[in-house]
């Protein structure tokens, strides 16, 4: 048989039925063997290295080389045609290929002494900056009054174009972890980090930009296309090296990994009121309201002039203008002056979350070919110090076949079912607890409840971080199927119960209600944070660890899908309950102390209500003093609709069973 010593250049990424072998000295065809079981002894082979072969060994077949590029495909190139007569030119790499044999995975691999240790702090402080986003509800006030600053004018954004900012952010997410999970796996972590971080960084600072010039798609664009997609691909390199480091602990791996997640909204919430306080700038006061002439343009917005142009002015009253600033007065202010200090907010946490996240991606380093925990080694021999059985085999079903499986769309629901109810409350936290708890006396001793908002986020975020550490690892002992049974089954109850909660909180004169309402969302807001740390495991559990990074990124699918239904829920719900109330305070509402007060006849309460001009409060004011305070109550049916949800969840997580034989890749 005609030998060829063949230039490593030639070797391609595709698998062909016929490529070339790298060079080296003159072999023989008897040492040209298939080394696809070689590479099938470590869990991990995408991260593998070819170098550590010898010319002493086995070369591996062309097309377990390319494994180590991208995820192993299934066809089988054993046949009697796959060797090739008259090889063709080689090809000139493109610029991923380059890139690949430069910083890729074969780059990161860490030596056998290293410390697995070491790659925790990395990787945690990664997910803190992409956990951020979870802080979000902060925003949403402020943006729906950024051209009014201390009240909305008619131009500002609506609470629901705000709120569907961070829809977008998961939903980018989401989709860029399903998309690109598979180029992950080729590039590498180094590659994919550094990716990720980029687009992650510079997303927010286009959505900074975008609400400097109030675009509202610019900020889609930015903060929730460009930022969520680099958040889903900077997010799967560190669980996916994380699992790999921590064989013998999955479930603290991912803890670990994704707790950061959860936790970056705890240390972020402080930072953004107080940057926020730092770049706010009050628009330019006219006056009191009886000082300035005004008058409503055909819109409904309020005009005054100012010499002899008419231009858009909002009116406070002390009380508005208190939850704001204490050193503003009731009045006119004139409307596009000021500022609420987000984009500049938004700008420099996005240069801060570049800095970090680029470390992290950087600096990351994968288990070296061979590697295994000390924990591993010590149970492979048994006490006498003879080797032990050989462990089970691991089986895999490969990435291409997970979605044929019934456990797949099983998990993917109950997946879905925890993260639709929390992603749903924490992107509108803030106006959760503000609106609920409106008429507690309590809280209203303690400081009313723009104090109590802000904190509040930042208990959410704390139960978010706890519940992804603490309940990940107890799935090590519990087993993954059961704290999914806890979070559903116990959820649904807690969800179904906030109503009632709210109504005893009314008019209560105890902390009680008010501790109750804390508690049960953050006993949700923990399961919520753990379905997003335990589902990794339970994923390699059911399926195997070979193909961890593009099989989570699947199921990421449902929380893309959590970011749009949960959202959704709260604040199309709160609409349709606010007009409704809006709808029956107007019926008690005196016709002509409305004239009065808003410049128009109730007819037009329509047009005043979307011109932001009339809202419960102002219409309160005008009805009798035993009317009843709708507000503590808009939020109800979103509620109830949450614990239906989980419901459905807990079935979805009950059906779960092993994986058919048909589907485990063939050894």
């Amino acid at each position: 048989m005609l030998l060829r010593r063949v230039s490593s250049k030639s070797l391609r990424r595709t698998q062909q039925s016929s490529s070339y072998l790298p060079s080296t000295p003159i072999i023989s065809a008897s040492t040209i063997v298939s080394s696809s079981n070689i590479f099938n002894k470590h869990e991990n082979s995408d991260y593998k290295s070819y170098h550590q072969y010898t010319k002493h060994q086995s070369l591996p077949n062309p097309s377990a080389i390319s494994s180590l590029f991208h995820v192993p495909s299934r066809s089988n190139s054993n046949d009697s045609t796959s060797q090739s007569s008259t090889p063709s030119p080689p090809e000139n790499k493109g610029f991923w290929d380059g890139l690949i044999a430069k910083y890729g995975p074969q780059t990161t691999s860490a030596p056998m002494d290293y410390n697995r240790w070491n790659a925790v702090p990395f990787a945690v402080s990664t997910h803190l900056c992409l956990g951020a986003c979870y802080a979000w509800s902060i925003f949403n006030e402020p943006l729906s009054r950024e051209l009014g600053v201390v009240a909305a004018s008619s131009q500002d954004w609506l609470l629901p174009q705000a709120v569907a900012t961070f829809t977008g952010i998961i939903i980018s997410q989401g989709l860029a972890m399903a998309l690109f999970g598979k180029w992950v796996e080729r590039v590498g972590a180094r590659i994919a980090g550094v990716t990720g971080a980029c687009l992650y960084g510079s997303g927010m600072l286009l959505g900074a930009a975008g609400v400097f010039t109030h675009q509202l798609p610019l900020l889609y664009l930015g903060y929730g296309a460009i930022a969520g997609c680099g958040m889903g691909i900077a997010y799967l390199p560190p669980v996916a090296t994380l699992i790999r480091w921590f064989p013998d602990r999955r479930g603290l791996a991912t803890g670990m990994a994704i707790c950061g997640f959860g936790g970056g909204a705890v240390f972020i919430v402080s930072l953004k009121k107080m940057l926020l306080a730092n770049n706010f700038k009050a628009p330019e006061y006219l006056g009191k309201a009886s000082d300035v002439v005004t008058k409503r343009s055909e819109t409904g917005s309020l005009m005054a002039q100012i010499g002899d142009k008419w231009s858009e002015v909002v009116q406070v009253t002390a009380s508005e203008v208190s939850h704001i600033s204490s050193t503003l007065q009731d009045g006119i202010y004139l409307v596009g002056t000021g500022s609420t200090g987000v984009a500049a907010t938004m700008g420099t946490l996005g240069l801060g979350y570049l800095a970090i996240t680029l470390t992290g991606g950087l600096m990351l380093k994968t288990p070296p070919p061979g590697w295994q925990p000390e924990s591993m080694k010590v149970a492979a021999s048994t006490d006498d110090g003879k080797p032990a059985a050989p462990p089970p085999v691991v089986r895999n079903v490969h990435v291409d076949d997970v979605m044929k499986t019934p456990q797949f769309w099983l998990m993917w629901t109950t997946f879905l079912s925890t993260a639709t109810v929390g992603m749903g409350l924490m992107s509108c936290a803030k106006d959760v607890l503000g609106a609920c708890l409106s008429s507690s006396p309590m809280v209203a001793a303690a400081g009313g409840t723009a104090a109590f908002a802000a904190t509040y986020v930042q208990f959410l975020a704390m139960g978010n971080l706890g519940g992804r550490f603490i309940w990940a690892s107890a799935s090590d002992k519990l087993g993954r199927k059961n704290v999914f049974t806890i979070f559903t089954c116990v959820g649904a109850p807690l969800y179904f119960a906030l109503p009632w909660i709210v109504s005893n909180a009314v008019g209560a004169e105890s902390y009680a209600p008010l501790v109750l309402f804390y508690g049960s969302t953050i006993a949700i807001i923990s399961f919520f944070g753990a379905g997003y740390s335990t589902v990794p495991a339970y994923e390699s559990d059911i399926f195997g660890s070979k193909y961890i990074a593009a099989i989570h990124g699947r199921i990421m699918i449902a929380s893309a899908l959590s970011g749009i239904t949960g959202p959704m829920i709260f604040t199309k719900l709160h609409d349709r309950e606010e007009q409704k109330a809006i709808d029956d305070l107007a019926t008690k509402v005196d016709p002509s102390a409305f004239m009065d007060k808003f410049g128009s006849p109730i007819s037009e309460l329509q047009r005043l209500y979307d011109a932001k001009a009339v809202n419960i409060p102002r219409l309160l004011e005008l009805c009798p003093v035993d009317t009843i305070d709708p507000t503590p109550y808009l939020y109800d049916p979103a509620f109830r609709c949450m614990g239906v949800a989980l419901g459905v969840g807990a079935l979805a997580n009950f059906a779960i069973t092993p994986v058919d034989e048909k589907y485990y890749e063939k050894e």
